[in-house]
């Protein structure tokens, strides 16, 4: 009995812990607004950390957009270059620093570059005309075996056919200073002489994996790579890009093309023709007079056509034209009009007329009509293969012109030959012409 009843008391003792336990365990009212407090503090602070955390990962991340820090002081062998402004640049981790003086018009470059390995190049180009690579002269630097070099490059139309930079000389008014390599950092030190009046010019900038006998492997043609062009200007520094507008059609191949076509048929085709057919009627006045020379006016009209418009071809381009192309072509024209004037004093002058210069013009006009057709054939080879080689054709143009070269000389050389002996040994002394 006595056992029941302390099994009792101890079977209420539990079952009112129970209870107890049950009723404190449900939460209160207060201990809910805590709790909710609790947890918007806490997703705050996590919104917080998740902000920061995320605009440190932007700052940081390398991609093309993230530029290094811009310098205004270099290390140049033993001596230090100081510069009043610079400026990170858009793409490729680059910079450039400048000096400005106003009353000359002049500036100082120092553009700073990440190459892409040990043997890979940096470069940088100025294009006076608009925002584009092509048209730009560019100095671009690499290491070599022993030593840091910079070669400048022009980069013309033939790019978009032939992809390969060729050394060749760029506007004077762009020069170098000095090169500096450290590690995979490139810096090329320029000046820059502007025009008169000008405050803007297009910065192009770039790098390659290797150079092969000074000719630049092609960059990567991703959107980093082809985006790589900024504008300066001299009040307001660094601009983006698109802000000096390209005239239509910078290349002006249209125009390239009409005067190749029309100088190639007047110089390459009409005018060695008229010189054959010359020598062939030369022993036959009424002919001479009467088809030879107007045929070679004719050819000399064309020829003289396709050298004016290779001047218009030539003002579009402004300073980005072949200056070698365009010299042949002056001596080519000062050569054909020396020609005609010797057919008007050898056509005009009498037969029987004596001493003087036309004497010895109409004496000798064979022999001087002979060495300056021999030069200007030579002039106008090189002058269409000058003209051919602009369009950056295959390497197999340059065979094949050379070709046909060697075969027009042979057949010229060889028609000249036998014309010679036709004259000799079967009409000596025919008449007044074949003197």
């Amino acid at each position: 009995m006595i056992t029941r009843m302390v099994g009792m008391e101890e079977w209420h003792r539990g079952t009112s812990k129970e209870a107890e336990y049950h009723i404190s365990s449900k939460p209160l009212r207060s201990d809910i607004r805590t709790m909710k407090k609790r947890k918007v503090a806490v997703s705050r602070r996590q919104v917080v950390i998740l902000v920061v955390l995320t605009t440190l990962w932007i700052s940081t991340r390398p991609n093309g957009l993230a530029a290094a820090i811009c310098t205004k002081e270099f290390q140049d062998t033993e001596t230090t270059r100081s510069y009043a402004n610079c400026s990170d640049l858009l793409r490729q981790k680059a910079s450039i620093a400048w000096n400005y003086t106003r009353h000359s018009n002049k500036m100082e470059l120092a553009f700073s570059g990440h190459s892409l390995g040990e043997m890979g190049w940096v470069g940088l180009g100025i294009n006076n005309r608009c925002s584009e690579m092509v048209g730009s002269d560019a100095w671009i630097a690499f290491r070599t075996i022993n030593e840091s070099s910079v070669q400048s490059y022009k980069l013309t139309d033939r790019l978009y056919n032939f992809p390969v930079l060729q050394t060749g000389p760029i506007d004077n008014d762009f020069r170098i200073i000095s090169v500096s390599i450290t590690d995979l950092n490139i810096v090329i030190h320029t000046s820059l002489q502007l025009k008169p009046n000008q405050t803007k010019f297009a910065l192009v900038w770039n790098r390659g994996p290797s150079v092969l006998f000074m000719m630049p492997a092609p960059h990567a043609l991703d959107e980093e790579s082809l985006s790589s062009v900024a504008v300066m200007d001299v009040n307001n520094g660094v601009q983006d890009i698109g802000k000096l507008g390209c005239p239509i059609n910078i290349s002006h191949r249209p125009q390239k093309k009409k005067h190749g076509i029309i100088a190639g048929v007047a110089w390459g085709i009409l005018y060695p023709v008229g010189i054959l057919i010359g020598w062939y009627t030369l022993c036959f006045p009424q002919a001479f007079l009467y088809a030879y020379v107007p045929y070679h006016l004719l050819s000399f009209g064309v020829g003289m056509a396709g050298y004016y418009s290779g001047n218009a071809v030539r003002d579009l381009s402004g300073s980005q034209y072949d200056s070698k192309h365009h010299l042949l072509a002056i001596g080519i024209v000062i050569i054909g009009t020396f020609q005609i004037l010797l057919f008007i004093l050898r056509v005009a002058s009498p037969a029987g007329y004596g001493g003087g210069l036309v004497w010895h013009i109409r004496a000798w006009f064979c022999s001087y009509n002979f060495v300056l057709a021999f030069v200007n054939f030579f002039l106008i080879a090189a002058e269409i293969y000058g003209g051919i080689r602009l369009f950056s054709p295959s390497y197999k143009w340059d065979l094949k012109w050379l070709v046909i070269s060697c075969f027009a000389f042979s057949l010229y050389i060889c028609n000249c030959a036998g014309i010679q002996k036709y004259r000799r040994h079967f009409r000596p002394g025919v008449d007044e012409y074949t003197q």
